[in-house]
């Protein structure tokens, strides 16, 4: 159903400072990737855990991994993770083996992100975890405990965050007795934990899994060097661009055919909307090709929420009607990035209609209501809108939030286009 909107527009009262981007149509350029966030966090837990053991290179320079990495260059009782819900469940599990006592806390968006059912596990095996303020989040302090307490059984909801999973199974291996992890519900971003025991894996722990039941037990890590890809998640935004351009000879290095994560779906996701991905030994090559594109798409986004955003504005200008299901977590983001995204696709005549917490659709009817977009303190949001400078000159508010997880985005968008 097509629409048109006569929308007021909210603009902050107070914006850090704004990017006006302008980029070519036609795109011939040649990025390299950072190295993926989601598997530098995790190297960087194993690295710890497995006294070094396990080693690593192309770590990723974002702002998540850097907060992890200085944490445990300088180690003190007051461990503050600005806005990492990575670095905090990770170091939750870690500081809880390592029988550390420390306080772990982080901005104030931070400690409304839900930590009650790793806790909770925890607290089934035995730790001791404190709640500083709220039950159920952050901050919450690590107390330690004599390691003859500790169990080997727990059952957890997996439905709300694979963090929480692959922060317990990756401390299951330095646990007395191992683990044996009873999963309930069905797995959010189920690439991650798989990404989570591969790793493990190449370091030398042997696991179960079986009817819904994760078995660790008690072993050493083996010396292991892994090269950390690069991060398909980030890729989202040159697909966009691809999708949006009239024509691309896009080399983007650091991707592998095979990959750990889940958003290497991107290829197939955009692929509907006109970009062909050819896949090489130095990464892979995006190219435009002409053809029809769907009236509607559905697309399950459980196992890839970050891709979520730049699949809802990539319909939105091709004036795709789609469906996107699995939503849920995407309301405990850094932002309530459903209502996010709500807000700033109506700029583009596009309306969200969200059905429930796991489900919405949008209804497009492409056209430039305004040309200023707000990132609400998300990185995504900023990598879901600059592509549209493509198309128009756009400006973005608070664009350095992209630090989080790709900081050198914008000297990369300069190789095809302008920023003023």
């Amino acid at each position: 159903m097509l629409f048109n909107t006569v929308t007021l527009l909210f603009i902050p009262e107070k914006v850090s400072f704004l990017y006006h981007l302008s980029a070519t149509k036609s795109l011939k350029s040649v990025i390299k990737l950072p190295g993926s966030k989601s598997e530098s966090n995790r190297a960087l837990i194993l690295h710890q855990i497995s006294n070094k053991q396990f080693r690593f290179s192309n770590l990723s320079n974002a702002e998540d991994v850097v907060i992890l990495k200085k944490i445990f260059e300088k180690e003190s009782k007051q461990v503050y993770v600005k806005e990492s819900g990575t670095a905090l469940r990770f170091l939750i599990a870690y500081y809880c083996i390592t029988n550390k006592n420390r306080i772990i806390t982080g901005s104030e968006s931070l400690c409304k992100r839900p930590v009650g059912k790793l806790v909770e596990a925890l607290r089934q095996l035995g730790f001791k975890i404190n709640y500083s303020r709220i039950q159920g989040y952050p901050p919450v302090e690590i107390v330690p405990i004599e390691n003859k307490f500790l169990k080997q059984k727990a059952t957890i909801d997996a439905s709300e965050s694979s963090q929480y999973l692959s922060a317990l199974l990756m401390i299951a291996p330095l646990l007395p007795n191992g683990i044996e992890l009873r999963l309930i519900g069905k797995i959010a971003s189920e690439p991650y934990l798989k990404m989570t025991l591969e790793l493990m894996k190449q370091a030398g722990i042997v696991y179960s899994e079986f009817d819904g039941i994760i078995k660790v037990t008690r072993q050493e890590f083996k010396l292991t060097d892994y090269k950390i890809e690069g991060d398909w998640s980030s890729a989202s935004v040159w697909f966009q661009a691809v999708a949006f351009s009239d024509q691309a000879d896009l080399t983007i290095h650091g991707l592998k055919e095979f990959s750990l994560q889940g958003d290497a779906v991107l290829c197939d996701w955009m692929h509907h909307f006109g970009v062909q991905t050819g896949f090489y030994s130095h990464g892979i090559v995006l190219t435009k090709i002409k053809g029809s594109l769907p009236s509607d798409l559905e697309l399950d986004c459980s196992q890839n929420p970050d891709l979520a955003q730049a699949m809802m504005v990539t319909a939105a200008v091709k004036n795709v009607r789609l469906l996107l299901t699995g939503t849920r977590n995407l309301r405990i983001k850094e932002t309530d990035r459903l209502e996010a995204m709500r807000k700033e696709l109506v700029k583009i005549n596009a309306r969200l209609d969200i059905i429930s917490d796991d489900e919405c659709v949008l209804y497009p009817s492409f056209r430039f209501v305004s040309d200023r977009f707000a990132t609400h303190n998300d990185h995504r949001m900023v990598l879901a809108y600059s592509p549209l400078s493509v198309l128009q000159p756009v400006t973005i508010e608070d664009p350095l939030v992209v630090m989080k997880s790709y900081p050198s985005f914008w000297d990369d968008f300069k190789k095809i286009g302008e920023i003023n």
